[in-house]
Order: C-alpha cells, then sequence, then structure tokens
C-alpha cells in the first residue's frame, strides 16, 4: 500500500510539475511578446519623428530655394524693365514691361499647406498605430491577468493535494503503528501460550511421577516385612513425600 502511495504521488507531482512549466512558458512568452511590441512601438515612434524631421528639413529647404528663386527672378525682371525703358525709344514704349504685382511669399503657401497636410496624416497613422498597439497591450495585459489567476487556482490545488498526500501517510502510519501493535500483542500471547504449555507439561511430568511412587508404595506393601519399625520408616517417609508432591503442585499452580 505504501509503495502505490508512493507511485501515485509521484505520478500527481509530475502532472502539476507540467503543468507549472507549461504555465510559466506561457507567461514568460507572453512577457516576451508584450516587450517586443512595445521595441516595436519605440522602433515606429522614433522612425516616424526621423520622418517628420526629413518632412520640415525638405520644406524649409525647399521654402528658400524658392525665396532665392523668386528674388533672382525679381532682380531680373527689375533689371529688364529698367533696361528697356533707358534704351527703347518713346514710339516703342508700348513694349515695356509691366509691373511684378504677385509677391513672392504668396508662392510658399501651397508648399506649407502640403506640408502641414503630410504632417497631419503622418500624425493620425501614428495615431491609429499607438491605439492599436495600445489594445494590444490591454489583451495581453488581460491575458496575462487571466493566466495568474490560473497559475494561483493551479497553486491552490496543488496545495490541497499536498494536505490530501500527508493525510494520507499520517494514516499509513497510524495503520502501520497499529499492525505493529497487533503483532507485539500477539506475540506477546504466543509466549503466553507457550509458558502455559510448559507449565502444562510439567504438571503431567509430575503427576507421572506421583503415580509411579504411589506404584512403588503398593509394591512395597504388598511385600513380606520383618518387623514393624521398617513400616512406621516406610509410612513415615510415604506422609513426607506426598506432603512435598502436595507443596509443590500449589506452588506450581
Amino acid at each position: 500500500m505504501t509503495e502505490i502511495s508512493g507511485v501515485l504521488i509521484f505520478i500527481i507531482g509530475s502532472v502539476i510539475g507540467g503543468i507549472i512549466g507549461y504555465v510559466i512558458s506561457r507567461i514568460t512568452s507572453g512577457r516576451k511578446q508584450k516587450a517586443a511590441q512595445q521595441q516595436a512601438l519605440d522602433n515606429t515612434k522614433a522612425e516616424l519623428d526621423h520622418y517628420k524631421s526629413q518632412v520640415s528639413n525638405h520644406f524649409s529647404d525647399s521654402a528658400k530655394l524658392m525665396g532665392q528663386v523668386a528674388s533672382s527672378y525679381q532682380a531680373l525682371y527689375s533689371h529688364m524693365a529698367g533696361q528697356s525703358e533707358a534704351l527703347l525709344d518713346a514710339t516703342e514704349a508700348d513694349v515695356a514691361f509691366p509691373q511684378l504685382k504677385t509677391p513672392p511669399a504668396k508662392k510658399h503657401k501651397e508648399p506649407l499647406a502640403e506640408k502641414e497636410s503630410a504632417q497631419e496624416k503622418a500624425a493620425e497613422a501614428l495615431t491609429a498605430k499607438e491605439t492599436e498597439q495600445k489594445t494590444a497591450a490591454e489583451a495581453l495585459t488581460a491575458k496575462e491577468t487571466e493566466q495568474k489567476k490560473a497559475a494561483e487556482a493551479l497553486t491552490a490545488k496543488e496545495t490541497e493535494q499536498k494536505k490530501a498526500a500527508e493525510a494520507l501517510t499520517a494514516k499509513e502510519t497510524e495503520q502501520k503503528k497499529a499492525a505493529e501493535a497487533l503483532t507485539a500483542k500477539e506475540a506477546e500471547q504466543k509466549k503466553a501460550a507457550e509458558a502455559l504449555t510448559a507449565k502444562e507439561t510439567e504438571q503431567k511430568k509430575a503427576a507421572e511421577a506421583l503415580t509411579a511412587k504411589e506404584a512403588e508404595q503398593k509394591k512395597e506393601k504388598q511385600a513380606p516385612q520383618s518387623d514393624t519399625a521398617k513400616e512406621t520408616r516406610q509410612i513415615k517417609a510415604q506422609e513426607i513425600r506426598e506432603i512435598k508432591a502436595k507443596d509443590w503442585m500449589l506452588q506450581t499452580d
């Protein structure tokens, strides 16, 4: 029974160990997945920041170049208009250059609007990605919470099984002690029976010896005797032997 209980406890321990290992591996993999998602989020933010910086630098450089182009165009136009007024005759005044009315600053409105639109779209994309990652992180947290509850329930079950195994071991110990006590009692009873048998054997031998003595005495009485003194001695000896035999039987009882 003890060997069967040991094997049963070993099997239960092996199953529990396997379940614990599985739960721990799931929790560890969940944490690794969460860490990977956080790393991906950080990388995405860094890429978006870098993209924003590149876009800002691009439009800033483009605005500067456009300003330089507008200034050069303004200088060229002024030069051509001044030279036409100085070199052409009055009859050819109709070829004079008209005044440039469009200010250079207005030419930068469309690139700036495109820049703001691109930045806004990038921000919306980042917000949507962050929302997805946040949802995934919440789902992962909920999963970890469930795994934690499952691990706690498993630990409680293991504690109950351990208590049951300890109770079973205690019961087996008590049964073993009871069996040992019963065996000791049986041994004592066997010894008492053997002592009683030995006592009965001694009493039987004493009775046989007494019977033999009585037979001898009977033979002696039947034999002819020469004088009265001899008979008297024999009677006294017989009485003494009887008294001793009775005392011995009383002591034996």
